[in-house]
């Protein structure tokens, strides 16, 4: 088996051959799950043969034994001198071979069936993953091999020789659960191979679920280890029913990202790609980063006033990224609210005349509303959220959240196309004041195309809301949290799959930071009919949260905080549950801005040092790492 030189503690030497296919951290945190485990297993331990013993070489002369093995000079002293021979025989002086007798060794084999049925997905996955290591082991020390197949497919075994071979066993998935005529039909193959491998014998081993009912009697090599993730969640319950009798153990389960990238087969983290800038070209903190709605693309400002800088972010495995797109408004007129739309920006620009609804095609300027119907803050900093829909029928609205909360919108005109041409050039009559569809606006999410969504407070409760394209706005069902006066809430953060908003965290406390997170199950809203999880976590003091994702994989997927560590060096996540606080990525430099995409799970994130690092928070890798070469250096 191949080897990787990593450096791994001396508990975990054993297993080196196998632990030298995963990245060091995900070997450290597989070896804890191999040490829990191997008591419950137990030794390895070479069975004798059932017949006599075997001579194995010469280990002394004595004067006794067999006339077969006497020595070849009291031979030639009977040719020569048979009186003496005889004499020696006669006092018991003749010298004979002593031979060194050894109990003969039997190979054995190690079988190992798997059960890939439902009852097994996530958790217990992990423990097969360290149970097929452990016997892979073990085989070796009987002085044979492991060969692995699926409970559910009987008669198919398979080697145990390469990391593609533990990958097929994480890959593999059956729908249907064990039942009794697996169990059956694996017997009778076992035995065939048995019968055709005459003496050699191997062990059998079972690890799943547990034997279902109505199982027949195995012999006394069937060996049975149980697991089943814990009430609370915490830890994987093992136990094993085998000739030695039940043993039971606690195996502790590794941070989500850890396990998600071991399920996933992820053993080795791919190459990061990298981009030096041209000198001049670094990146900003004092904004946010905006993603595009479908996070392939990224915004982030750039070294002067009205600049900014777009990346396309590559995917998992893409090692080669192209250089950033410069883009530039007039500094005369300030952006407010700024969107990303594909690869190209767009804000709403306001002067003391005018509103200039930069890179947007289809709006024109327009006079300057009211500080009542369009509140600014001259001394505010930070682009407001802001939001570029598009409707069916091409016609487009651009919304942003002004000084005073309310979420306002400006329409643009009719498409070519779209509508029938006017008889006469009459000018289209422009409104001055925005459209206003909101007040107390706490939160913003895109999570379609035509749709945008807030959460906005009304009277003592938190809505739902969500404005379409062609300005309807649709009612919520139900209100997501009421208030009370010892709480105010001041902030949210919303978290969408499949265009669906399933998540929210609300802020109820500054210093420390304290959430109530609201999360539905995945695939349905998070205001449906049904009542929501609700879960409050406070922050360590002076920790910041960034933002709201949906953590895990299928039904068990939780809303999570993305927090900002006190220093502004580590990012953790916060979620409810047995998973708690999963460390998630750790910076050299201070981290001046921090933005998070709910939809697709990713994190962009600005240093003090001008990087730049796009992360993926499901597998805590980065996709993108960029930074501004110095003058002395080439980009």
């Amino acid at each position: 088996m191949s080897t990787t030189p990593i450096v791994l503690p001396r508990p975990l030497e054993p297993w080196r051959d196998w632990l030298g296919w995963f990245d060091a951290a995900l070997a450290e945190h597989l070896g804890e799950l191999l040490v829990r485990l191997e008591p419950l297993v137990g030794p390895a331990r070479s069975k004798a043969s059932a017949g006599r013993d075997e001579p194995d070489g010469v280990s002394d002369l004595r004067t006794r034994g067999s006339y077969e093995r006497l020595l070849a000079s009291e031979w030639l002293l009977a040719q020569e001198m048979p009186d003496e021979f005889l004499r020696r025989a006669a006092a018991a002086e003749h010298l004979f071979l002593a031979p060194q007798m050894r109990a003969q060794r039997v190979d054995r084999d190690v079988v190992a069936l798997f059960d890939a049925g439902p009852l097994q997905l996530g958790a217990p996955r992990l423990g097969h993953l360290a149970a097929w290591i452990l016997l892979a082991r073990r085989a070796q020390e009987l002085g044979g091999r492991l060969r692995w197949g699926l409970a559910q497919d009987p008669g198919t075994l398979l080697d145990a020789d390469r990391p593609e071979s533990l990958k097929a066993l994480l890959d593999a998935r059956r729908h249907a659960a064990l039942r009794a005529e697996h169990v059956t039909a694996w017997d009778r193959a076992l035995n065939a191979r048995a019968a055709a491998d005459g003496s050699r014998e191997s062990e059998n081993w079972w690890i799943g679920a547990g034997l279902p009912a109505g199982a027949p009697d195995g012999n006394v090599s069937r060996r049975v280890l149980v697991l089943r993730r814990a009430v609370d969640g915490s830890s994987l319950e093992a136990s094993l029913d085998g000739a030695g009798g039940a043993r039971d153990a606690a195996l502790p389960l590794p941070a989500m990202r850890v396990g998600t990238a071991l399920l996933r087969g992820e053993f080795r983290a791919a190459a990061v790609p990298t981009r030096r800038l041209a000198p001049g070209s670094r990146p900003s903190g004092l904004q946010l980063p905006i993603f595009s709605r479908r996070t392939e693309h990224l915004l982030v400002a750039g070294p002067e006033v009205g600049s900014v800088l777009s990346f396309a972010i590559p995917s998992h495995g893409q090692s080669r990224i192209g250089p950033p797109r410069r883009q530039q408004w007039s500094p005369a007129r300030p952006a407010f609210g700024v969107v990303l739309d594909g690869r190209q920006a767009g804000a709403l620009c306001i002067d003391d005349r005018a509103l200039h609804f930069w890179q947007l095609p289809g709006f024109e300027p327009r006079p300057r509303p009211t500080d009542e119907e369009f509140a600014v803050d001259e001394n505010a900093v930070g682009w407001r959220p802001a939001a570029l829909l598009t409707a069916h029928d091409r016609r487009r609205r651009f919304c942003v959240v002004d000084d005073r909360g309310r979420l306002l919108s400006w329409d643009a005109p009719a498409p070519p196309g779209s509508a029938p041409p006017a008889r006469a050039a009459v000018p289209e009559v422009v409104a001055t004041a925005p459209t206003h569809h909101e007040s107390h606006v706490l939160g913003l999410l895109q999570p379609a195309t035509h749709q945008v969504a807030v959460v906005a407070r009304r009277g003592s409760q938190l809505q739902l809301r969500r404005l379409g394209a062609r300005g309807t706005t649709t009612s919520l069902r139900r209100p997501l949290f009421d208030a009370t006066p010892e709480v105010d809430a001041d902030a949210a953060f919303l978290a969408s799959l499949d265009q669906l908003v399933c998540a929210a965290a609300v802020r109820t406390a500054r210093q420390p930071e304290r959430w109530v997170l609201l999360g539905a199950r995945p695939g349905f809203p998070v205001d449906g009919a049904q009542e929501p999880m609700h879960h409050e976590i406070v922050l360590a003091p002076y920790e910041r949260a960034l933002g709201l994702v949906m953590h895990g994989a299928g039904h068990g997927a939780v809303p999570a905080l993305v927090c900002l560590s006190v220093d502004r060096k580590r990012l953790t996540l916060l979620s409810p549950g047995a998973w708690g606080r999963s460390p998630l990525y750790e910076t050299t430099s201070p981290i001046e801005a921090g933005a998070v995409a709910p939809q697709t799970r990713r994190l962009a994130m600005v240093t003090q040092a001008g990087e730049l690092v796009v992360l993926d928070i499901e597998r805590a890798t980065p996709l993108l790492v960029s930074r501004a070469a110095t003058a002395q250096e080439r980009p």
